[in-house]
């Protein structure tokens, strides 16, 4: 593995946008053309092994997915002794958002362009042999002429193997993937999860907050 550059060199923070239990995502600039970008990293606290080939695995598949419906990928950097990707910045918000304002669901004729938008990046991505593996509404960006796939933190290449894995978010999950059942997961997880999502959309009814320890 390549030695990581300090963030510091050539990008100056701005402002912290979110944070959770194991990550926060920064707002910065980069100092050489002042351009704004997101810095996605792990918390002081989270420091072991698998956490850091976590984010190096995301930008390698970042790197991999170079379409207009994934959010680009710009380096992969150090900070505060941890791996931090460098993303692009959307001027957007999350379809989570979005939805908030149509308490009744969507009508057809808003949701069919952002719907179509989804498929075909999530096509595209599976053609790369990607599964993306955690499809939800805070997930998908949305500006007026753009929709992006976003958070490939937990994303899989697709293999002849068998893959099973206990991560996501649980109202979004395929069955498979709550490790319940002895199928394995592939693209239909994904579109299991897309499903549920376009179910949301249109019906104005948000799924059950539920989480990994219900199970």
């Amino acid at each position: 593995m390549r030695p990581l550059e300090p963030l510091s060199r050539d990008h100056e923070i701005i402002s912290l946008i979110t944070e959770t239990e194991r990550s926060r995502v920064l707002l910065a600039r980069r100092k050489s053309d002042n351009l704004e970008v997101v810095v996605k990293s792990l918390r002081s606290n989270i420091n072991k092994p698998e956490d850091f080939l976590r984010i190096r695995r995301e930008y390698g598949m970042l790197m991999e997915l170079a379409i207009d419906g994934v959010v680009k990928i710009y380096d992969l950097m150090e900070l505060d002794g941890s791996p931090a990707l460098v993303l692009e910045y959307f001027k957007g918000i999350t379809l989570q958002q979005f939805l908030e304002k149509y308490k009744d669901g969507l009508s057809l004729k808003t949701f069919f362009p952002i719907a179509m938008h989804i498929v075909s990046t999530l096509s595209e991505v599976h053609k790369r042999g990607i599964l993306h593996l955690d499809i939800k509404p805070s997930n998908i960006l949305i500006a007026k002429n753009r929709v992006c796939l976003t958070d490939f933190g937990i994303s899989r290449q697709i293999s002849g193997e068998n893959l099973f894995l206990l991560e996501g978010t649980l109202p979004y999950m395929a069955p498979e993937q709550t490790g319940k059942t002895s199928f394995p997961i592939d693209r239909r997880s994904d579109l299991y999860s897309l499903g549920v999502v376009f179910y949301e959309m249109i019906s104005g009814t948000p799924v059950p907050r539920l989480s990994l320890t219900w199970l």
